[in-house]
């Protein structure tokens, strides 16, 4: 395990980001913070927590120079590969192709 960061990584530790949570080819979670890496390691968070993850699971961060796009990043990748434990996107997505289905334009 390696127990050190360089200046860059602090920095760009601290920017925007979106963080996927994974298991083996499984994605579970997708999030995005406004203030870096704090967001991952909070004893809050309500999907990553110690009772959830296992050992080989995986999590990646990509930062981002604005709050806009990692936000737009995020929903994309929920989008596209529909993670277990988001749920709130996963419920729209859902109820707006319930709503295509009925005839509704969007």
């Amino acid at each position: 395990m390696r127990a050190f960061i360089t200046g860059e990584e602090f920095k760009r530790a601290r920017l925007p980001i979106v963080y996927i949570w994974k298991r083996g080819e499984e994605w579970l979670y997708v999030g995005m913070s406004k203030c870096g890496i704090a967001r991952i390691f909070s004893n809050g968070h309500h999907a990553i927590n110690l009772e959830n993850i296992q050992d080989t699971d995986t999590i990646k961060w990509i930062s981002f120079d604005t709050v806009k796009e990692a936000q737009s990043r995020e929903e994309y990748l929920i989008t596209m590969f529909q993670p277990k434990y988001n749920t709130k996107l996963t419920s729209r997505r859902r109820l707006l192709q319930k709503f295509q289905d009925l005839g509704g334009a969007v």
